[in-house]
C-alpha cells in the first residue's frame, strides 16, 4: 500500500511541476507562455463598449488590490475524468458574459512564506464579436515588470480562430517564435491544424493534423504528419466509428511504419439506453490480432449521474480489478466527493478522495485532494475559488502540502473583468443552439428547440459527454473538462446543430 501512496504523491508532484513550468516557460523555449485560443473570454460584446484596463506599476499595487478584495483563497488542479457528466445545479448568470481585461498570476514563495507575483496578462484587445485578438505577458523581475511574450489571434467570419502568432521579447525587441493556423469546413468543423516555427528568416513547417467528418459532423479520422524538411511524412492516425445516435463506438490508432499503416491500439465504447457511456475497452495489437489490455466500467443512477467507475486489467485469461471510483452527491446533485480505492486481492483499500464544497449559489468554492496513509486521510492540495454577485469567478488559487504538512507549492490567478450582455443577443440572432454562460468554468445551460441527442466534444472531435434532449433547456456540468474550446452538438431526426463554448 505504501508504494501505491508514494506513486500517487509522486504523480501529484510531477503534475504540479508541469503546471508551474507551463505557467512561466510555456510550450516552446524559456520565454513561452501557453496561448489562449478561440473566444476564451466570451462572445458578442457591443462595439461601443470601452474596455477599462487596470494598470499595475509595482508589486505593491497588485498586493493592495488583493488585500482590498480579500483575496485569500487558493487553487489547485486535480485529476479529472473527461467523460464524467453531472446534472449539477446551475447558478443563475442571466444574460451576462465575463470579459477579461487582465489576469495576474501568483506563486507561493516557500522561502519567504507568502505569495509572490510572477506573471500578468494585460493589454487584452477584442474585436466586435468579443474574440481576443491580442494580449501581452509580462513577468516580475523582483523590481520591475519586463516583457515576456505577446500573442496575436485572427478569426474567420464564423468566429473560428484561424491563426495565433506568438512572439517573445529578446531584451530589446520582439521576435517571432511560433505560429498556428487552422482551417474549417462549411459546418465549422476543424479540418486542418498547422504548426510552424520561426527559422530566423521565414516560417518553417513543424507538424500538421488533418481531420475528416461524416454527413452528421462526426469526426471520422485524424491524421498527424511531421515535416521532414522537404515533405510531409505520415506519423499517426485515429479512425473513429459511431452508432445511429452519433455515439462514438470505437477508435483505432495506427502508426506509420515503412510506408504502411500498422495497428497500435483500439478503444471500444458501449452505452445504455440513456446514452451514458457504460464501458471503455482498451486493446492492443500483437501483430496479428487484438488483445485485451484494460477495461473501465461505469454505472449511473436514475438521474444519469455517474455513481461508480471500475478499473480492470486483463491477465491473459480473465479480468482482474485494480481500482474503482465512487461518486457521491448532495440532495441538489452537487458532486461532494469522489473516492478512489485500490484492490489488494482481497478487499478494497482507500487511496485518494476529492471532497468538494459549494456556496449558496451552487458555485464550487473548494476542492480538496487527500490521500490515505493507511490509518487516516492526509491533505495533499486544495482548490478554492471566489465569485462575484453574478457568479463569475474572480480568483482561484492552489495550495499543496508536503508530507510534513508544510506548504510546498502554490499557484494563484486573479481575473479583472467586466460583464456584457450575451444570451439575449444570441437568441435575437435566431441561432439554433444557445449556450450560456460562455465562457464557463463549471456549468453550462443549453437551449435548443430540437429534441434528440446532445453531445459535448473537444476540438479533436472526441465525444466526452452524451445526453438525451427532452426539453428546451438542458444543464450540463463541465467542471471535469480541462480548460479549452468545446462543441455542443444536438442531433435531431433531420437536423444537426453545433455551437462552441469555452471552458475556463
Amino acid at each position: 500500500m505504501g508504494s501505491i501512496i508514494q506513486k500517487i504523491v509522486d504523480m501529484k508532484k510531477f503534475y504540479i511541476l508541469v503546471i508551474a513550468l507551463l505557467l512561466v516557460n510555456g510550450a516552446r523555449g524559456q520565454h513561452s507562455i501557453p496561448a489562449r485560443s478561440n473566444n476564451d473570454f466570451g462572445q458578442r460584446r457591443p462595439t461601443t463598449l470601452n474596455l477599462q484596463h487596470r494598470t499595475f506599476n509595482s508589486t505593491e499595487n497588485i498586493q493592495g488590490v488583493m488585500e482590498n478584495n480579500d483575496w485569500n483563497t487558493f487553487n489547485t488542479h486535480t485529476e479529472k475524468d473527461l467523460r464524467q457528466s453531472i446534472n449539477h445545479q446551475m447558478p443563475n448568470q442571466g444574460s451576462l458574459i465575463q470579459i477579461n481585461d487582465s489576469i495576474c498570476y501568483w506563486q507561493w514563495d516557500t522561502l519567504n512564506i507568502g505569495w509572490k507575483v510572477v506573471l500578468k496578462s494585460i493589454n487584452m484587445v477584442y474585436d466586435a464579436q468579443n474574440n481576443l485578438i491580442s494580449e501581452l505577458y509580462k513577468k516580475w523581475n523582483s523590481s520591475a515588470w519586463e516583457n515576456v511574450r505577446q500573442y496575436f489571434y485572427a478569426y474567420d467570419a464564423n468566429n473560428n480562430q484561424i491563426s495565433d502568432l506568438s512572439q517573445y521579447w529578446n531584451g530589446s525587441a520582439w521576435e517571432n517564435d511560433s505560429r498556428h493556423t487552422s482551417a474549417y469546413d462549411a459546418n465549422n468543423n476543424l479540418t486542418i491544424d498547422l504548426n510552424q516555427y520561426w527559422s530566423g528568416n521565414d516560417w518553417a513547417n513543424d507538424s500538421k493534423r488533418i481531420c475528416t467528418y461524416d454527413a452528421n459532423n462526426n469526426l471520422t479520422s485524424k491524421l498527424y504528419q511531421n515535416w521532414n524538411g522537404g515533405e510531409w511524412m505520415n506519423f499517426w492516425q485515429n479512425i473513429n466509428t459511431y452508432d445511429d445516435h452519433h455515439n462514438q463506438t470505437g477508435e483505432v490508432n495506427q502508426r506509420w511504419v515503412n510506408s504502411a499503416w500498422v495497428n497500435e491500439s483500439q478503444y471500444i465504447h458501449t452505452y445504455d439506453v440513456n446514452w451514458n457511456r457504460t464501458s471503455d475497452l482498451f486493446r492492443e495489437w500483437n501483430g496479428s490480432t487484438w488483445e485485451n489490455s484494460s477495461l473501465c466500467g461505469y454505472t449511473f443512477d436514475a438521474n444519469n449521474h455517474r455513481t461508480s467507475q471500475l478499473y480492470q486489467n486483463w491477465n491473459g485469461s480473465a479480468w482482474e480489478p485494480y481500482g474503482h471510483t465512487l461518486w457521491i452527491y448532495d440532495a441538489i446533485n452537487n458532486l461532494i466527493n469522489r473516492l478512489y480505492q485500490t484492490w489488494n486481492g482481497i478487499t478494497w483499500q482507500n487511496a485518494m478522495q476529492y471532497p468538494c464544497t459549494y456556496d449558496t449559489n451552487n458555485n464550487e468554492i473548494s476542492s480538496l485532494v487527500q490521500y490515505w496513509n493507511g490509518t487516516a486521510w492526509v491533505n495533499s492540495s486544495i482548490n478554492t475559488s471566489s465569485y462575484d454577485a453574478n457568479n463569475f469567478r474572480m480568483s482561484n488559487m492552489l495550495k499543496s502540502w508536503n508530507s510534513a504538512g508544510e506548504i510546498e507549492y502554490g499557484d494563484s490567478t486573479r481575473y479583472y473583468f467586466h460583464t456584457v450582455l450575451g444570451i439575449n443577443e444570441l437568441m435575437a440572432q435566431g441561432r439554433g443552439i444557445v449556450v450560456y454562460p460562455n465562457p464557463s468554468s463549471d456549468k453550462i445551460t443549453i437551449e435548443t428547440p430540437a429534441k434528440g441527442g446532445l453531445s459535448i466534444l473537444n476540438i479533436k472531435g472526441q465525444q466526452l459527454i452524451t445526453r438525451k434532449v427532452t426539453g428546451p433547456k438542458s444543464q450540463i456540468d463541465i467542471s471535469t473538462l480541462p480548460i479549452g474550446v468545446y462543441l455542443v452538438r444536438v442531433t435531431g431526426d433531420q437536423t444537426v446543430q453545433v455551437e462552441k463554448f469555452i471552458k475556463q
